[in-house]
């Protein structure tokens, strides 16, 4: 884990099932959020995202502070999580839910087709749309 959260810039958890990658990432995302840091957790499936939401779910101080973006495959406990345009009405309560969170997770291929810009000099709005196709 101290490998892990030394590194200057990203680090990869990879290993075969069972091998503590969710416990792993779990402990490291607790230790960081702890330090009041952003931290963005990309896995390649929903399901993997998921498990992990499912761990942090059990530090009901954290509900305010983690934001998925798109929907999560089901669990009402991990769905509480999910950040949807829909569900706002307004810019501004987009960017009061975003400016209190502290964890952003989105599946690889959601970031292929999310941008989401939090602070943009000279911008006055956050934006979260999708990119356009094409």
């Amino acid at each position: 884990m101290q490998k892990a959260l030394s590194t200057d810039s990203y680090h990869l958890i990879l290993g075969m099932p069972g091998t503590g990658k969710t416990h792993l990432i779990t402990q490291m995302i607790l230790h960081l959020m702890a330090q009041n840091k952003k931290v963005l957790l990309t896995t390649f499936t929903n399901q993997a995202l998921d498990n992990i939401l499912l761990k942090l779910a059990e530090h009901s101080a954290l509900d305010q502070k983690v934001v998925r973006i798109q929907s999560s495959l089901g669990s009402s406990r991990v769905a509480k999580y999910s950040f949807r345009r829909e569900d706002f009405d307004s810019v501004k309560a987009m960017e009061e839910r975003l400016g209190q969170a502290r964890l952003f997770c989105v599946t690889n291929a959601s970031l292929n087709n999310l941008v989401i810009s939090l602070e943009c000099r000279g911008c006055t709005e956050s934006l979260c749309t999708r990119r356009p196709h094409g």
